[in-house]
Order: C-alpha cells, then sequence, then structure tokens
C-alpha cells in the first residue's frame, strides 16, 4: 500500500510518503526492499544504504505492535 498523503506523524522526519505492506509473510518488509532493489529503483545507492535497509526492513519484520 502506497499511502502519497505526507506521513506527518512521523514527526522529527520531512515530510515523506509511506510504502506500507498489507500482507504478512510475502509482503513484509523484506519482501518490499527486495522487490524495490530488483525493480532497480535502489540504482545507485551505496552498499552502505542497502546493508542499512536491509537492517531496518528485518528489524521491522521482528517488530511486534502494542496495541493500547
Amino acid at each position: 500500500m502506497i499511502l502519497p498523503e505526507p506521513a506527518r506523524f512521523l514527526r522529527n522526519l520531512p515530510e515523506v510518503s509511506v510504502v506500507r505492506s498489507t500482507l504478512d509473510g510475502l509482503g513484509d518488509a523484506v519482501a518490499a526492499i527486495t522487490g524495490l532493489t530488483a525493480d532497480r529503483l535502489c540504482e545507485g545507492q551505496s552498499p552502505r544504504f542497502f546493508r542499512t535497509v536491509h537492517r531496518l526492513a528485518r528489524e521491522a519484520d521482528a517488530a511486534q505492535r502494542h496495541l493500547r
């Protein structure tokens, strides 16, 4: 799911849009970043960028929601 409107809830960042998966398993963050990379949408980025974004994706997939 791509939310094209600014994500104002991310208060410490400039206005951004959110790309969010709606599925578990094949639609997780690692799958999303793998797909973006395979589509060459990240072409030209440094190896450090890829290490960082993959680490963040793994952490996002491992996170659990704590709803109030």
